[in-house]
C-alpha cells in the first residue's frame, strides 16, 4: 500500500487504522479520504474553500465513483493498493499534477474507489489570497496538463461514451 499525504495535513493518529480495512475488498484500488479544514473560520476565503472542497469531495466524486465515471485522484490524503498504482503504468512525473494516470485502467477495468465520509483529515487552506492563488495555479496547470496527456488515451479506450 501506498499512504499519500501532503505537508498542511495533520494526521490523526489511527488514520490508517480508519481506512485499511476497505481494501479487504480486492476490488478496492485507492481510498480518498475526505479534508477537513483546520482553519475554516478563520476568514471568508477559509469558509469559502472548505465548503468547495468539501463539495467537491462529498458530492462530486462520491457520485463518480458510485456510476463507475472517471475519478481523479486528489494528490493526497488517499491510501493507493500498489497493484492498482502498477496496473495503469506506475506515476508519471511529467506533470505536476499527482495520480490520475492511475485512474484509466480503474475505469476500464472497473477497480473501485471508496470515498468514507466519516472521517475528515484535517489539513490547512490557504489563508491569504496570494497563497490561494498560487495552490489554485498549480492545481490548474497540473489538470490541464494531465488533461492533454491522457485525452487521447481516454477517447481511444474501449468504453462507453458516458464514461469518456
Amino acid at each position: 500500500f501506498v499512504f499519500i499525504l501532503d505537508a498542511d495535513f495533520i494526521p490523526q493518529p489511527d488514520v490508517l487504522r480508519q481506512s485499511i480495512h476497505y481494501f479487504t475488498d480486492p476490488k478496492i484500488g485507492m481510498v480518498q479520504m475526505r479534508w477537513g479544514h483546520i482553519n475554516r473560520n478563520d476568514s471568508l476565503l477559509t469558509r469559502i474553500q472548505a465548503m468547495f472542497l468539501d463539495g467537491h469531495l462529498l458530492l462530486e466524486q462520491t457520485a463518480r465513483c458510485r456510476s463507475g465515471r472517471f475519478f481523479n485522484f486528489n494528490g493526497t490524503a488517499g491510501i493507493w493498493r500498489r497493484a492498482a498504482i502498477e496496473q495503469g503504468g506506475g506515476w508519471q512525473h511529467d506533470t505536476p499534477h499527482r495520480g490520475p494516470r492511475p485512474q484509466l485502467p480503474r475505469a476500464a477495468r472497473r477497480m473501485e474507489v471508496r470515498i468514507p465520509s466519516r472521517h475528515r483529515h484535517p489539513r490547512r487552506a490557504a489563508s491569504d489570497m496570494n497563497g490561494f492563488k498560487s495552490q489554485q495555479h498549480r492545481w490548474t496547470k497540473g489538470s490541464i496538463q494531465t488533461c492533454k496527456k491522457l485525452l487521447g488515451t481516454i477517447w481511444r479506450a474501449d468504453l462507453p461514451l458516458i464514461l469518456k
